[in-house]
Formats: C-alpha cells, sequence, structure tokens
C-alpha cells in the first residue's frame, strides 16, 4: 500500500487500532485507546494502543505525540496536517464514527513517509452515514448533529484539540473549506443516486450471465 501510494515502503508504520474500545471474555477492557494522548517517555506505555508495523518506530510515535501534546516541535514538520484535515473533514462529512474524530477512536494507520511527516491514513469506514455501530442508530439526532469542530464524544483528544477545536483559527479555516468542498462536491444526491444505480445494474446484469447461477 505504501509503495503504491507514497512510492516507497521504508518509514515507520503504527495501525492505530488499540484493543481499549473492545473488552475480554469477562467484559473488562482489554487494551489501550490510539488516541495520541502523551503518556510519558516510557514507550512501553503506548504497547497496548499503537501496533509497529515497521522494523522500528516507537521514538517516531513518541516525538509526533509530544509535538502534538507539548508543543515540543512544530506540528507541521512531523504531520502532514493537511492530509489530517481532510480525512477529518471526509469522516465528519460521510458521519464515519469508528474513527479519530469519531466515537470509537481507532481505524487508521500512521505512516512517516520520507520527507519525515507522518501521513494520517483511515481505513475501514463500514459504519459511515451512522451504519450499525454498536446500537448507536437509536439515537440519530445526536449522531447527525454532534459539533463537527469537536467531534463525537471525543473533544478531548489531542489532535482534536490542536488542529480544529477552534474554526477561526487557520487550521479550522482550512478544515472548515474541506467541509464544503466535500459536500459541494461529493455528497450530490443526484449523483449518489446515479452511482448507486450504476451499481446496481452492474450487479444485476453479471448475476444474469452468471451460467452457474442458481
Amino acid at each position: 500500500f505504501t509503495k503504491k501510494h507514497f512510492d516507497e515502503k521504508s518509514g515507520t508504520l503504527f495501525k492505530c487500532d488499540g484493543s481499549g474500545m473492545f473488552c475480554d471474555t469477562a467484559g473488562t477492557p482489554a487494551g489501550g485507546t490510539p488516541n495520541l494522548t502523551y503518556l510519558g517517555e516510557d514507550t512501553t506505555m503506548y504497547y497496548s494502543s499503537y501496533n509497529l508495523k515497521s522494523d522500528n518506530g516507537w521514538k517516531d510515535l513518541l516525538e509526533l505525540i509530544q509535538s502534538i501534546n507539548l508543543g515540543t516541535i512544530p506540528i507541521d514538520s512531523i504531520l502532514n496536517v493537511d492530509r489530517t484535515l481532510w480525512a477529518f473533514a471526509v469522516n465528519q462529512v460521510v458521519s464515519n464514527l469508528d474513527t479519530y474524530n469519531g466515537y470509537y477512536v481507532h481505524n487508521y494507520y500512521l505512516y512517516q513517509s520520507k520527507d519525515n511527516l507522518f501521513q494520517m491514513i483511515p481505513w475501514d469506514l463500514s459504519e459511515s452515514f451512522v451504519g450499525a455501530l454498536l446500537g448507536h442508530h437509536a439515537v440519530k439526532d445526536s449522531l447527525y448533529h454532534y459539533d463537527p469542530y469537536y467531534g463525537y464524544n471525543c473533544y478531548w483528544y489531542p489532535l482534536i484539540t490542536q488542529l480544529i477545536s477552534n474554526p477561526n483559527s487557520q487550521n479550522g479555516k482550512i478544515y472548515s473549506a474541506h467541509l464544503r468542498t466535500i459536500i459541494n462536491e461529493s455528497l450530490d444526491p443526484n449523483i449518489i443516486s446515479n452511482n448507486v444505480n450504476n451499481l446496481q445494474n452492474l450487479a444485476t446484469n453479471a448475476a444474469t450471465l452468471d451460467q452457474y447461477k442458481v
């Protein structure tokens, strides 16, 4: 994936999908949560929240987390801020709450490319447009109408506070522009309807022509 999208594959890579949002068989939370909160300089404190997928990289992740929480270095010197703002905006517009700026904070990767910037890579958007979200469909109003600058139930997450909690900041304004772009260019009901119908016709035709159909 990184070779295809970044033309490289040797950088630090983390799957940010700790087990803290789930429970073990006894009903006890089984691990950490990858919300990029600073837990100290001991990198072992982060083992239950982030899964290292490269040969090394814990010090790189700690440097990112320190930048976000402590301001040790400018955040735009270690994080691709605009890519992150785009990811947040897409999650917000399609109501994908199973992600960092959603309800259950997980389902993203962090890859440090050769320019030394961490790239946020979202994955698993199965709960978009509310979806099942483990029963939260019963409170649709709160799911659809939460504050887009604080996320749903995650205003204390440091990257939210750092980037988008102030709509009048530079990053807040860029984020607002991304929201408008996505809404205006990607959420036209007629375009969505046409795409749905095209996919339906494609599936119907393939099934009709399948000589092995039952």
